[in-house]
């Protein structure tokens, strides 16, 4: 059994999985060689991948309503950009929360470009889906590897927190 951190495969072995070995996320150091941060005259939230079901957590939409209705600097120097597939619930809560006009949604996008977009935020946003092992996963294979200087903001709603390993 093959799995990408330890967290997850100390579980695969309580289940039964009697040999398991770990090979970690990473990244090819030349995916990287022509990416580069760049400074945008926005402030641009991103997220980059599938957001699915499991990561359309209202309460950011929520916040993000708020900021959007409340701040006329926020309106002027803000976009939300989201890269990759997008689940009709997210497109529904964007449209509910009156944020179509600062969102720009691009569909599949081949790797090298969704690494060119993500250099060009200003905050990767990272909702976490609402499984087992999701926090194990994120700390041992996303924050420490990601070659790039953005900033993070990781919202997590689960309800279980797991064990340090």
């Amino acid at each position: 059994m093959v799995t990408v951190g330890n967290h997850i495969a100390k579980a695969l072995h309580k289940l039964g999985a009697g040999n398991t070995e770990v090979i970690p996320n990473g990244y090819d150091d030349s995916d990287f060689k022509d990416i580069h941060p760049e400074v945008s005259d926005k402030f641009i939230i991103a997220h980059i991948g599938s957001m699915n079901r499991d990561r359309n957590i209202e309460a950011f939409w929520n916040a993000l309503a708020a900021l959007f209705s409340e701040s006329e600097d926020f309106r002027q120097h803000s976009r939300l950009k989201l890269v990759g597939k997008t689940d009709i619930s997210v497109k529904k809560s964007l449209k509910n929360h009156q944020l179509e006009p600062w969102t720009e949604t691009i569909t599949y996008v081949p790797h090298q470009e969704a690494l060119r977009h993500a250099a060009t935020a200003s905050l990767l946003y990272l909702p976490l889906n609402n499984t087992p092992y999701v926090k194990a996963s994120l700390r041992e294979n996303y924050l420490n590897i990601w070659p790039l200087e953005n900033l993070f903001f990781v919202l997590d709603l689960t309800t279980e927190t797991p064990q340090p390993s």
